[in-house]
Formats: C-alpha cells, structure tokens, sequence
C-alpha cells in the first residue's frame, strides 16, 4: 500500500484524535465516579450494619485512592 504524504498526514492526524478522544472520556468518566463518591458519604453514615461497613471501608480508600491518581485535582475527593 503506497500512500501519498496527505493521506499519511490525515491517518496520523485520525489516529491522535481518537487517542486523545480517548483520553478525555477516561477523564470524564473518572471525574464523575469521583463526584458520585464525594457525595456518596451519606450512605456509610446512614446504614445500621457496622460490619458491613468496616468490610467495605478498604476498598473505598482503595477507589478513592485511584480515582486521587487519576486526578488529583478533584476537590470531591480531597
């Protein structure tokens, strides 16, 4: 396949597009995880199950902990 030096550029130009399309939906989608556990704090005050809670309170700092690495900017969850 010979290709001519515009197409090369539009398939490198197509290509870094979707990478950073890419890129911006993963932020968006941690962005809004990290909003719904900011306000989610609610629910581990209100629930009567404290066994419950203490085994679900690792992971939660664990998610969190991610989401922080992701986006450490994210006001929510500092």
């Amino acid at each position: 396949m010979n290709l001519t030096l515009p197409a090369k550029r539009g398939l490198v130009l197509a290509a870094s597009l979707l990478a950073l399309g890419g890129c911006a939906v993963r932020q968006l989608a941690v962005n809004s995880l990290g909003d719904a556990i900011a306000q989610g704090g609610a629910a581990f005050a209100a629930d009567d199950d404290p066994e419950l809670i203490r085994a679900a309170a690792p992971f939660s700092l664990k998610l969190i902990e991610s989401l922080l690495a992701e986006s450490p900017e994210h006001k929510g969850l500092l």
